[in-house]
């Protein structure tokens, strides 16, 4: 992980969620709750298929290679800090990597992390990304989104998962996506 290595912040490579002992038993059981009640299934069987044999190559290899190969990560100013660039032409809707960091309660993550991602859906959970956590970490926000979010629910567990866009994305070009509303409404209130 050489770009990991020569970033100027302490960071950590994850190549999965990591799931606190603290917390394991409560979220297995929260979870559960919430995937049985769960009615929603945005996604065709295709792209359930897709998803599902991803997820399993990155356990397998244990760390998603072909893709981060196929990155760049760049500081780019003091206020945007750094950035995901493409360093060859990624073709449309190629699925590039799962969020990965620390899962914790809500309650738990300060009000000045600006590294996680909230579940709209289940709300008692985010991933923390701030120290520890995979590439995905390091894009930015932009309202032309070149990438797309996925909140993919399976049994175990629920997965960020990231997508290039309809046009894919060009080679030294930015990987952005939405942060969505709800991000910018809780940054106004800090």
């Amino acid at each position: 992980m050489k770009q990991i290595d020569k970033l100027k912040i302490k960071f950590n490579y994850l190549d999965d969620l990591e799931i606190p002992k603290d917390i394991e038993k409560s979220f297995k059981k929260d979870w559960s709750k919430f995937y049985k009640n769960s009615k929603k299934n945005y996604y065709s069987k295709t792209r359930r298929v897709q998803f599902k044999n991803f997820l399993k190559r990155i356990k397998k290899q244990k760390i998603d290679k072909d893709n981060f190969k196929k990155i760049n990560i760049k500081y780019i100013s003091p206020y945007m800090g750094y950035g995901v660039f493409a360093k060859e032409n990624i073709p449309p809707y190629k699925i590039l990597n799962q969020y990965t960091g620390i899962l914790k309660l809500d309650k738990k993550i300060g009000v000045n992390n600006n590294s996680t991602f909230c579940f709209p859906d289940f709300k008692k959970y985010s991933i923390d990304g701030k120290k520890q956590g995979n590439w995905t970490r390091f894009m930015n926000h932009s309202h032309k989104a070149n990438i797309i979010v996925w909140e993919f629910y399976d049994k175990e567990r629920p997965y960020i998962i990231f997508t290039s866009g309809s046009r894919g994305i060009k080679k030294n070009h930015e990987l952005v996506y939405s942060y969505g509303d709800l991000y910018w409404r809780e940054e106004d209130n800090i």
